[in-house]
């Protein structure tokens, strides 16, 4: 059976039940993000219903921003490099606990799966997608075009949808990317560049390093040793509950992001969560962030990486040694990824990630009167945040200019004044590139650090 389309092109019925489809699940729809939004986290918190979120398929134009206050615009920018967080997801497996009471899967889960991204988290990162396209349209084409901008991400699932609909959002499909009258028109192929994880420094943390975990444990066992005997009645609780070994921040770390993984999704929390989640437990793991990057050595080994790959394509802009037709690099990663990126950053105390270093460290007894600044706790990084790093030409001067964008929901990206850099938020390049080269490291020169063999 063929059924005629417009302009009596031949159309298959399953383009035809598709488009129909896509109308009665809402998937077409004016309905308003935030709303949107909010339909979903409530659909998905109810177990056992599945929920198509609603995406906006036909932008309009975007129009060119205006100049901002410290002189930068789309005409001054050069490049721009981008580390992104993933969307909302579910809980892992290895984020269960001995005592957990969602071990068992049920409905809820099976829509996903485990670790994978929610309705919510999809949508948050479309949408993130078109926040970017308003804030550098008319520095890249509204058109995909390939050497424009490349996408990088680990081989985890929840960040290659995540490149891929932020890629979606930010090039929706128009002109001659339009490959044809049906889906075409809604979505285009554009590649995310990955690799093994066992090969992966720049985004698995998890890679083996002796060196570091050495460190790492170091200071976990002896730095902090007031600190571990000062909470041991909060360890001793939570391990009492969750059936978990509980001696010492990491461990804390990983029931808070079991517990607060349940509570995006909607679950109903035990009540033994109610004397230490979240309030305690995310002070307890805001200080283990702090600790996994704690000095300069450490800092090289989990941040050189993808740091000295963007001070390395700065670098070659300013001197014209990369192709000029590339203008962006997204890296979209983990939590991780831009925690370890804002600690090397070092920034000022106003964005509430440098002053519990000194407090909890040097004043543990301190430690219960710390919180951090309104709506700018960054101890853990939201879904969809971004760290910009933007390249400006200046009266024959180039500048880095980092942001920092706290989800995928905001539209507004707060310049970062770097402490490393008299608490500028627009540096000249050479004293950008001088202060943090320290950092960087080659693929070679951290295989060999960590013991890594290669063949």
């Amino acid at each position: 059976m063929i059924m005629l389309g417009k302009n009596n092109m031949p159309t298959s019925p399953w383009c035809f039940l598709v488009v129909v489809l896509l109308f009665e699940t809402g998937l077409v729809s004016s309905t308003a993000p935030d709303a949107a939004v909010e339909k979903s986290a409530a659909n998905e918190a109810n177990a056992g219903t599945t929920e198509i979120v609603p995406i906006m398929l036909d932008p309009a134009p975007s129009p060119i921003p205006k100049p901002e206050p410290d002189g930068t615009s789309v005409q001054t920018l050069q490049y721009v490099a981008m580390i992104v967080r993933h969307g909302d997801r579910y809980k892992d497996k290895n984020e269960f606990f001995e005592n957990d009471p969602f071990m068992l899967e049920d409905p809820f889960w099976l829509p996903h799966g485990h670790g994978q991204l929610r309705n919510k988290g999809k949508f948050r990162m479309h949408y993130l997608g078109q926040s970017l396209r308003l804030r550098y349209n008319g520095f890249i084409k509204e058109e995909y075009y390939y050497a424009n901008i490349r996408f990088f991400s680990p081989n985890v699932d929840r960040c290659l949808m995540s490149a891929q609909l932020v890629s979606q959002g930010l090039f929706p499909p128009m002109g001659i990317n339009i490959w044809n009258d049906n889906v075409g028109k809604f979505f285009q192929p554009i590649p995310i560049r990955s690799m093994d994880n066992s090969q992966d420094i720049w985004f698995n943390d998890g890679k083996p390093c002796p060196p570091y975990e050495k460190e790492l444990n170091r200071i976990l066992e002896q730095k902090l040793k007031d600190i571990n005997a000062k909470y041991q009645d909060i360890y001793e609780y939570v391990a009492y509950h969750t059936g978990r070994n509980v001696t010492n921040l990491q461990h804390i770390d990983e029931i808070y992001t079991s517990l607060r993984l349940e509570s995006e999704n909607g679950r109903i929390m035990p009540d033994w969560t109610k004397q230490v989640f979240p309030s305690k437990l995310k002070a307890l793991a805001g200080l283990y962030n702090q600790v996994t990057y704690y000095n300069d050595k450490m800092k090289r080994i989990k941040a050189g990486p993808i740091f000295s790959e963007i001070l390395a394509d700065l670098q070659s802009k300013t001197t014209h040694l990369v192709d000029r037709k590339l203008k962006m690099k997204v890296w979209t990663g983990y939590d991780a990824t831009l925690l370890k990126m804002l600690h090397t950053l070092r920034f000022s105390d106003k964005y509430g990630i440098s002053n519990i270093e000194t407090v909890m460290l040097e004043n543990p007894d301190q430690m219960e009167a710390w919180k951090p600044p309104a709506n700018e706790d960054i101890m853990e990084t939201n879904y969809g945040s971004v760290i910009l790093f933007e390249l400006h030409y200046i009266n024959r001067t180039y500048f880095v200019k980092v942001l920092y964008l706290d989800q995928g929901f905001s539209r507004s990206p707060k310049p970062l004044k770097l402490k490393e850099c008299d608490n500028s938020s627009l540096i000249p390049f050479d004293t950008f590139y001088n202060t943090y080269k320290k950092f960087m490291i080659t693929e070679k020169e951290w295989n060999k650090k960590c013991g890594v063999v290669m063949c």
